[in-house]
């Protein structure tokens, strides 16, 4: 939990999540619950590929959690290594935005390491706002997808 507390503010910010999870051999699965509250937004590397996340994922349609009001949120993570260089992960994801919409994220994505220093990122994935309105005025399905080749020498 966090709390931002600043000396001219009406409230005082917070925000938090709990998770839980387990691995069983390559399959790892997490379930996550979180909110923000008065004006408090999570980190930009917090987050799923389309909801959070913003400095990592190109795709990301809200870039930080707490953006526009108060948001409750759980996520479904999962994760698959079917072998040492390929990483797999999804996501289902719900947050409740108080000045938008109720937001329903599916993504999925994973890295595969070509060698060392060289690795492909790949992920998609799909936000449905399920209030009229929308978030920003967008009430349609967004849809992203990205791949990216990283090589460090």
């Amino acid at each position: 939990v966090s709390f931002k507390d600043f000396e001219n503010a009406n409230d005082t910010q917070m925000g938090g999540y709990v998770q839980a999870g387990t691995s069983f051999g390559a399959v790892s699965a997490a379930v996550i619950a979180g909110m923000t509250m008065d004006g408090f937004m999570a980190d930009n590397d917090f987050g799923t590929h389309m909801i959070g996340n913003g400095n990592n994922s190109p795709i990301t349609w809200v870039s930080q959690i707490g953006t526009g009001g108060d948001t409750v949120f759980g996520v479904l993570a999962l994760g698959f290594s079917p072998a040492a260089n390929l990483a797999l992960n999804a996501y289902l994801t719900y947050a409740a935005v108080d000045n938008f919409a109720n937001l329903i994220e599916i993504s999925g994505g994973g890295v595969y390491t070509i060698s060392d220093g060289a690795a492909l990122t790949f992920a998609a994935g799909a936000v449905i706002p399920s209030d009229e309105g929308g978030l920003n005025g967008y009430d349609d399905t967004a849809i992203g997808a990205y791949m990216k080749l990283e090589v460090k020498y």
